[in-house]
């Protein structure tokens, strides 16, 4: 069934939580929003973020191209750690399509497309593309 976006950050989700290169670090699906310190109790953290989904169908394969981007986030002053956790996501990520499991579909392509850090607020972007099939539909 294309275009199952819950299914795909499940997906993600699953893959990151399990990861050891992620031991301590929060895998959410949207950040707290606080305005004191409490904010950084659940730091260094990935934000699974924005997913954007298009048809990528065929005349005789259902298939879904989904970019989406990963936020992360640590403690003011730490720029290194930051960079760090988006090497980690990259490798398990980038050209890994394998480590994404779904129920429903095969992930055929899952590449990286941009990684930045935003400095004065410890926090980083990172951007990625998926091709999903779904199997044969005629």
């Amino acid at each position: 069934m294309p275009n199952d976006a819950g299914e795909f950050q499940r997906a993600l989700f699953t893959l990151l939580s399990a990861a050891p290169e992620m031991n301590g670090i929060q895998i959410v699906d949207e950040m707290p929003q606080a305005e004191d310190a409490s904010a950084l109790a659940g730091l260094p953290a990935i934000e699974i973020g924005d997913m954007d989904i298009r048809d990528w169908s065929t005349s005789g394969t259902e298939g879904d191209d989904i970019a989406f981007r990963l936020h992360v986030w640590n403690v003011p002053g730490s720029l290194f750690d930051l960079r760090a956790i988006q090497g980690a996501c990259k490798g398990l990520l980038h050209r890994r399509q394998e480590n994404l499991t779904l129920p429903r579909g095969k992930v055929v392509l899952l590449h990286r497309l941009a990684s930045r850090v935003v400095v004065d607020k410890a926090h980083g972007v990172c951007d990625y593309r998926a091709l999903v099939c779904y199997g044969e539909t005629g």
